[in-house]
């Protein structure tokens, strides 16, 4: 009598994904004709009011697009109708995140002439944008795509208001270094919010003073 065997015995398992490699062969890479440094410190062009709709086009840096973010000034002053304590570290714009938007907000080379480009150093805190701007704690997270559109594992980053709070009432951004190599030889780098408490549907993430070095072949 023939015994079955079960179909179990007879599947095999389906090999695991090989992760990303966080350094790409430089072999592969085009050599810079150039190396330029830029800091968006997002303070060169007049920033929408709080609660304006923002426009279609990103915000450029010469190398850098920014894409589905809003240019904001959240420094405000007694003479703003929305109050403020935020304070970026050069004053008084920030690039921000625009809540209910499904697109996802990036940060993306220029165009054909930036090869690629490395992101070194970002300041950061969150907020609430509405009639007033609100510190808030946040978590949300940066995954880098390389300049071969392979993509590694992403930097999580935190804010908790409290921990940048000075003697005068003011709240300050937090500066970190991204993670190297992971954050090296890139094509773009995409952002998601991944928690923010019961407001985290309406949590603007807001950026000062990003660090990137750029590669340039043309």
């Amino acid at each position: 009598m023939k015994t079955s065997v079960p179909i179990t015995t007879l599947l095999c398992a389906a090999p695991a994904a090989a992760a990303s490699p966080a350094t790409l062969d430089k072999r592969a890479l085009p050599e810079c004709q150039v190396t330029t440094i830029s800091t968006g410190n997002f303070d060169l062009k007049p920033a929408l009011p709080i609660g304006v709709e923002p426009g279609s086009d990103p915000y450029n840096t010469g190398v850098l697009n920014y894409e589905n973010f809003q240019l904001v000034k959240v420094n405000l002053t007694d003479s703003d109708t929305v109050k403020s304590t935020l304070k970026p570290p050069t004053s008084p714009n920030a690039l921000s995140t625009i809540p209910f938007n499904t697109n996802v907000p990036t940060f993306v080379r220029s165009d054909e002439s930036v090869n690629r480009f490395t992101l070194d150093k970002l300041s950061y805190a969150c907020a609430q944008l509405q009639l007033s701007v609100v510190p808030l704690s946040c978590k949300f997270q940066l995954t880098a795509k390389k300049a071969d559109r392979s993509v590694v594992d992403p930097q999580m980053l935190t804010y908790s208001p409290q921990d940048f709070t000075n003697a005068d009432g003011t709240v300050g951004f937090k500066t970190t270094q991204l993670d190297q190599p992971k954050f090296t030889d890139l094509h773009s780098v995409e952002l998601k919010l991944l928690s923010g408490g019961l407001l985290a549907s309406t949590i603007n993430v807001l950026f000062d003073n990003v660090a990137a070095t750029a590669c340039l072949i043309g």
